[in-house]
């Protein structure tokens, strides 16, 4: 029953997370260059068809409980559940995404299992008879690698923007086990979810983001960042701590936390770029970034960079914005 290599699945609402997806590419490949296997471990209630969908997707085996009690995610239920299951699967090996629940349940089962946790990764490589993990470190301003003995029994919580895509499965089915587990007594339970509205934009699909950070500092500087979108045609956003202040709602925001965001121009106004927005935008085809700091980790992936105060900076770029589209117009 062993599998070395070993992928948490998550899903919702009767779908596969597409990290999901992701993470069995990068186990595919781990366990190929360890010359060893991959499963892949799935909890929940009425599960038939994600089973079947994970079959087909490049694992050797998928390992799954369906239980009643796992019907809604219950972290500290999925964490001792989950720990049940790897150990009877014993893997080497536990890959993660790091999602909200990645980073909930990371923890748990890490000192269930004896399993050591390695959370935020970036990339992980074989790489002289070694694990090469590489993670971000000072705000994201650098990266680390670390090297571990194959011989270590790791749980990798890896970053979704880091992932490799998902990639065509080199085999037809996956051996699926249901594995039987005793479920005790649990001190916390779900009484509901509640889903943020929808609103009227849907920034993932959005070409142009305008997105704020506490460096605006007044809550009226959104109306100038609202503009420069309006100008440019494209949409507002936030990075968490305008969320919290209540300065905009949750849909807007950008980050591990809010939406990842893969627009044609990404313009980051008062934005520190701290790793969990980062990964929400880097993989956007231009980031602008304005800031006061020079050192601010923002720059790290902007192609462009401006050093100065939002507030005197974006009504020019408004001006430039609207004169360039009056011209256009004619």
């Amino acid at each position: 029953m062993e599998s070395p290599v070993i992928v948490l699945a998550e899903h919702f609402d009767n779908k596969l997370n597409s990290v999901t997806l992701q993470l069995i590419a990068q186990g595919r490949e781990l366990a190929d260059n360890l010359q060893t296997g991959l499963g892949v471990v799935l909890l929940g209630f009425g599960i038939e068809s994600l089973v079947e969908e994970l079959a087909s997707k490049g694992a050797d085996r998928v390992f799954f409980v369906d239980d009643l009690n796992l019907r809604d995610y219950n972290p500290e239920l999925y964490a001792e559940v989950t720990s049940e299951v790897l150990k009877q699967a014993r893997p080497q090996i536990l890959l993660l995404g790091y999602t909200l629940v990645g980073m909930e349940l990371g923890p748990a089962i890490s000192v269930r299992t004896g399993l050591k946790l390695v959370s935020n990764c970036a990339a992980v490589e074989l790489a002289n008879q070694c694990l090469l993990i590489t993670r971000p470190s000072y705000r994201g301003i650098a990266h680390v690698k670390i090297e571990f003995d194959l011989s270590s029994r790791l749980i990798l919580s890896l970053q979704q923007s880091e992932l490799p895509r998902q990639t065509s499965p080199r085999r037809k089915s996956a051996l699926v086990q249901k594995i039987p587990v005793t479920i005790g007594n649990c001190r916390t339970k779900v009484i509901g979810f509640i889903r943020p509205d929808a609103g009227d934009v849907d920034i993932t699909q959005a070409k142009i983001i305008v997105a704020v950070g506490r460096g605006i500092r007044e809550r009226e500087n959104i109306k100038l960042a609202k503009a420069l979108a309006d100008a440019l045609g494209g949409v507002i956003a936030c990075s968490r701590p305008l969320t919290d202040l209540g300065w905009l709602p949750l849909e807007h925001q950008v980050g591990m936390s809010g939406k990842v965001v893969k627009p044609k121009v990404y313009i980051a106004c008062g934005i520190s770029g701290a790793s969990h927005h980062i990964m929400g935008m880097k993989n956007s085809a231009l980031i602008i970034a304005i800031n006061t700091d020079p050192n601010a980790p923002i720059f790290n992936v902007a192609h462009y960079g401006i050093i100065g105060d939002v507030g005197q900076i974006l009504p020019e770029l408004v001006k430039r914005a609207r004169l360039t589209y009056l011209n256009e117009a004619k």
